[in-house]
């Protein structure tokens, strides 16, 4: 991927451990504003991102919110349990970040997704993920890059997971509308409407959970709309792989954004975590 701009300069947050390394970019639309927000704690294991919902008003502050509120919750959490208790903690983080938007009396709205490493009692490392709204999980094992979130669009069907999963990994590809169907093509152009969000006082959120067994040298990667919406899965993969790592993620999906010639192109906060297993 070759860029037509000046090169850019993207901060890195890092913080680490000896069992895992956490990487952190972002960049607002625009050099004043950036509705994204995110969290990375190397020494709870825990991280996320979240993304407020551009057309409602304060929403970057929620983000912020939700993002500060679900940090210490897992902070305060222990990285040894069981599945089951794992999947509550990373959901309830979600669920008190909801809530503490609701009594600050924002209106405003944010995607989320939170994870956090644990181990199981019989020293099974894992991770758990919850998730509300179009931003993703993504696991990296060897060359190969695969989404562990689906996200919660208004046109995916609920009964039908797997069938909704199958039409999101399309779409995460796609670059041009030739060759797609009618019914794929309305999806993708109704992508970024999304059913559940923190923060929304009359519709409270259902995150998604679920956990992964993990092994060293995986990565986790965590990125809004802003990446995945003008980088296709393909690319986003090949960056990582190439170890130009947040930084260089987050150069190309703004760098896309700002290519109006390009199918995909999104003017878009964006904004990419990746835990790095040792």
């Amino acid at each position: 991927m070759e860029s037509r701009h000046a090169r850019l300069n993207i901060p890195v947050e890092h913080d680490e451990t000896d069992y895992l390394d956490f990487d952190a970019a972002t960049i607002g639309k625009t050099t004043d504003t950036n509705a994204d927000a995110y969290f990375i704690d190397a020494k709870s294991r825990s991280f996320g991102i979240f993304d407020g919902v551009g057309s409602i008003k304060n929403s970057a502050e929620a983000a912020r919110i939700a993002a500060s509120t679900a940090e210490d919750y897992l902070s305060s959490e222990s990285f040894r349990q069981p599945y089951d208790l794992g999947k509550h903690a990373v959901k309830s983080a979600l669920m008190a970040a909801h809530e503490s938007i609701l009594e600050q009396g924002l209106n405003g709205e944010t995607t989320a997704v939170v994870a956090k490493f644990y181990e199981t009692p019989s020293g099974q490392p894992y991770i758990a993920i919850a998730h509300a709204g179009d931003s993703r999980a993504y696991r990296l094992s060897g060359a190969y890059l695969d989404q562990k979130t689906l996200d919660h669009g208004a046109n995916y069907a609920p009964s039908d997971s797997a069938g909704a999963m199958l039409a999101q990994e399309i779409l995460a590809n796609v670059v041009q509308y030739n060759g797609l169907s009618d019914r794929m093509m309305y999806l993708y152009k109704h992508r970024n409407v999304v059913t559940q969000v923190l923060g929304r006082r009359d519709h409270p959120p259902r995150p998604r959970v679920s956990t992964h067994d993990v092994q060293p040298g995986q990565k986790w990667l965590l990125t809004t709309d802003g990446v995945h919406d003008n980088l296709t899965t393909e690319e986003i993969e090949y960056v990582v792989l190439a170890g130009e790592a947040v930084g260089g993620l987050v150069r190309a999906a703004y760098e896309r954004s700002l290519d109006t010639e390009h199918f995909r192109s999104k003017r878009d906060d964006i904004t990419a975590v990746l835990a790095s297993l040792k």
